[in-house]
């Protein structure tokens, strides 16, 4: 799970967010969390993730079931971050490599032109 090893997040802060976003429905709800829904007819998908952070573990069952559904997915592991990382900007060279993987993945899908 990565509890212990996640630099942004921790069980307490996901279970509060988890509970407000939520309420009063049921966490298993693939509404509420996609790792519970059926993946088959879905577009293709990009998926950047780095190896310790806590949700780690359900972004590789998301991965793992939608390639079984037939998805077109890019599954990216990335070291040494922590969750939603692209999201600090130019603060971060990583972040910066990100975004050429998300550039690179919708020029592919022909979804972008330079």
């Amino acid at each position: 799970t990565n509890a212990d090893r996640d630099a942004m997040l921790t069980t307490a802060q996901l279970d509060r967010w988890a509970q407000a976003y939520a309420g009063k429905t049921p966490r298993d709800e693939p509404y509420i969390s996609p790792r519970f829904g059926a993946f088959t007819g879905l577009p293709p998908m990009l998926i950047q993730v780095d190896e310790s952070e806590i949700l780690f573990d359900d972004s590789r069952s998301v991965a793992e079931a939608a390639r079984a559904a037939g998805v077109n997915l890019s599954f990216q592991v990335w070291q040494g971050l922590w969750h939603v990382w692209p999201a600090v900007g130019p603060m971060l060279p990583e972040t910066g490599a990100a975004y050429k993987e998300i550039g690179s993945f919708l020029k592919s899908l022909g979804l972008l032109v330079e």
